[in-house]
């Protein structure tokens, strides 16, 4: 079994389980400028995004993009950002099984957090490529500090260490976490050098992210 489910850990589900269960180690673990300035602000309304799609051949890769009138300054660089990172997907496959259609891809996202700070995006679809065993199931995030117009990573804003670990199992296995609450029993088997190591990688799917 492979540990890429490592990619489904998103910041605000790293926030959500400190802050409801470990407030008390927060001040250890997470970046407190990033916690205070996520719990003085206020989300904004969801609809200000549209739906942008890329197509080409047997892909289909939907994304988010700030309407005309968003209240979010750099509209503009910020769906740039969007699409690049989005559409990073592709650099996984073969470019030929993509310019020939051998490739059947199909993402959707869901926007998990946005304000006039920070937003936060899953994206989540099936990538088959022909002749090959089986299809993959794919999941990868992005984050984006709105202000600064960078890309947060897990280790902006958390020391991953043991510590962070021994925290993160427990949540684990109390089923306080989102979309984990059943993955308790597979965190048992793994070691936590393993555990570790995906956790300092899960942000490096891809080797190109850019702003």
């Amino acid at each position: 079994m492979q540990w890429k489910f490592f990619n489904i850990i998103i910041i605000i589900v790293v926030i959500a389980f400190f802050i409801t269960t470990f407030c008390i180690e927060t001040d250890k673990t997470i970046s407190s400028n990033f916690i205070n300035t996520i719990l003085s602000e206020t989300e904004i309304d969801k609809n200000d995004f549209i739906t942008a799609e890329y197509k080409f051949q047997n892909v289909l890769i939907k994304y988010p993009n700030l309407r005309n009138n968003s209240i979010v300054s750099n509209r503009d660089k910020i769906n740039k950002i969007i699409e690049n990172n989005s559409l990073e997907i592709l650099s996984i496959y073969n470019e030929k099984d993509v310019i020939n259609g051998n490739l059947k891809l199909e993402i959707d996202y869901k926007i998990e957090y946005y304000s006039k700070t920070f937003l936060s995006i899953t994206f989540s679809g099936m990538g088959y490529v022909q002749k090959t065993a089986h299809p993959n199931n794919l999941f990868y995030t992005l984050n984006v500090d709105l202000q600064n117009l960078k890309l947060i990573q897990l280790e902006n804003m958390v020391k991953i260490d043991e510590h962070f670990l021994n925290l993160f199992r427990k949540s684990i296995k109390n089923g306080e976490t989102e979309p984990n609450k059943n993955a308790g029993i597979y965190f048992d088997d793994i070691p936590n050098e393993i555990i570790l190591q995906n956790l300092k990688t899960e942000d490096n799917l891809f080797e190109n992210r850019k702003v």
